[in-house]
């Protein structure tokens, strides 16, 4: 494996699990802050260079990278120099892009991957199954952030799910991971929340 996606809250315990996938391998240890398409074009140009020794390229937060960084991103998945390994950190699974996801050996720390209650999912199923006008009236109702936050949490952990036998949902599911994001960094709930009930 090439890449390793560790997902958790707990900072100590992610640093503990990058050691020891570096450690005892005589691997050099790269940090690399990843936010913007920028981001990606310069980690591209050192990743072309011919690496002579083994090393990981330590890229932490890769959740709160924005869409299309995480979309570059994926060619230096897709096409990994020999002797070079990735280690991406997020809170959760959720919030990274299932497509680097899908690219990675994940290692849940715990804290981020927290599977929602029966009735919240079952909730959310119904959601995505009505039509604009009753998506609409939904999403009318939550008001507040927290609420917004884990409303939008469980489509993504049910699109997961749906996307093993439908592909075409990636869209949704960045637009979900999308939207999650913006009501994090403090966009307007109603109108991050409505937004994506029209989009899907």
């Amino acid at each position: 494996m090439h890449a390793y996606l560790i997902t958790g809250y707990d900072k100590e315990k992610i640093e503990s699990e990058i050691v020891k996938l570096i450690e005892g391998g005589g691997i050099r240890r790269l940090g690399f802050n990843l936010k913007k398409i920028l981001d990606v074009r310069e980690l591209s140009k050192f990743t072309n260079l011919s690496l002579n020794e083994k090393s990981a390229i330590v890229i932490e937060n890769i959740d709160e990278a924005s869409t299309d960084a995480q979309n570059a991103f994926l060619k230096n998945l897709e096409e990994p120099q020999e002797n070079l390994i990735y280690i991406l950190t997020a809170k959760s699974q959720d919030s990274v892009l299932p497509t680097i996801a899908s690219r990675c050996q994940v290692i849940e720390i715990g804290g981020g991957g927290a599977v929602p209650e029966v009735e919240a999912v079952q909730s959310v199923e119904n959601f995505l199954n009505s039509k604009e006008g009753e998506r609409l009236k939904e999403i009318s109702k939550i008001t507040k952030r927290e609420e917004a936050a884990e409303f939008m949490k469980t489509v993504i952990f049910v699109l997961h799910k749906r996307l093993l036998t439908d592909p075409k949902l990636v869209y949704s599911v960045e637009l979900a991971v999308e939207t999650l994001r913006r009501l994090e960094a403090n966009g307007n709930v109603q109108i991050q929340l409505t937004n994506f009930a029209i989009s899907i």
